[in-house]
């Protein structure tokens, strides 16, 4: 697990609050060369890292086009990202309109792959998980997550990482969002 899957974990059990979660971040990835920060200098790192971050923020170009493809559905987003910075995200990119469901860990108190977060966001729209298709670029995390509590999992897999497993019936892979809107045709 990555030192901003721990820091965020203890931040969604309570365990740290989001500030003190981002300078243990920074703290112990520090530690790890042998430096020692201050919660302060941690702190102002965490937030550097946080502007870089965002001053990159790019919608992939398959994006838009597939929403408005879909637009008229009810459509709903499942996150483990922090909630104001998910919803900044969807306010700069200009996406909010498309999605009915938003669903994010930082508020829900369940984070991916817990099927709670999953659960929670089909019965907040009104759906059955088996109603639902769920759309990610995890394979564990996302896809199979998904479809452990019934939804239908599919594998946004932008990087062609190898082949498909042996074992992924009954997900589905694809590697661009241009080929969703077959895929929910032949369903």
């Amino acid at each position: 697990m990555s030192l901003a899957d721990q820091a965020y974990r203890y931040y969604l059990q309570g365990d740290l609050s989001l500030q003190e979660a981002r300078i243990w971040r920074m703290r112990t990835l520090f530690q790890s060369v042998g430096a020692d920060l201050s919660p302060t200098d941690a702190l102002d790192l965490a937030r550097q890292a946080i502007d870089t971050y965002t001053a990159y923020w790019r919608l992939f170009p398959d994006v838009r086009p597939c929403l408005e493809k879909m637009a008229g559905l009810d459509l709903g987003i499942i996150s483990n990202g922090h909630a104001q910075q998910q919803r900044e995200k969807l306010e700069v990119f200009h996406l909010t309109d498309f999605f009915t469901i938003v669903c994010i860990s930082s508020e829900t108190g369940a984070a991916k792959p817990a099927p709670a977060i999953f659960t929670q966001a089909c019965k907040s729209g009104g759906f059955s998980t088996h109603a639902c298709i769920y759309i990610g670029d995890q394979l564990e995390t996302d896809a199979r997550a998904a479809a452990r509590v019934g939804m239908n999992g599919i594998w946004l897999n932008r990087k062609g990482a190898g082949a498909p497993p042996a074992d992924l019936e009954p997900i589905r892979a694809i590697t661009s969002l241009d080929q969703l809107a077959g895929m929910l045709i032949e369903r």
